[in-house]
């Protein structure tokens, strides 16, 4: 597990029913852009895609490390 996008630094601070939110609208948005068009999604290139899923899974696990040290 490691944690080192700049988005992680800000979820530091946050509780983790707020990052699995935050999360979880995240992959809601991927879900919507996917489920509006069929064929190829282009309104996303590799690299934002590659960053968007590094900062879901970054949330992620800071919310599963806070929780397992409550």
């Amino acid at each position: 597990m490691s944690i080192n996008s700049a988005s992680a630094f800000q979820a530091i601070n946050k509780v983790p029913h707020t990052l699995v939110l935050e999360a979880r609208e995240m992959i809601g948005g991927l879900a919507a852009i996917s489920g509006a068009t069929s064929g190829p999604v282009e309104t996303l290139t590799a690299e934002q895609l590659f960053y968007l899923s590094a900062s879901i899974g970054d949330k992620l696990d800071i919310a599963l490390l806070k929780m397992e040290a409550e």
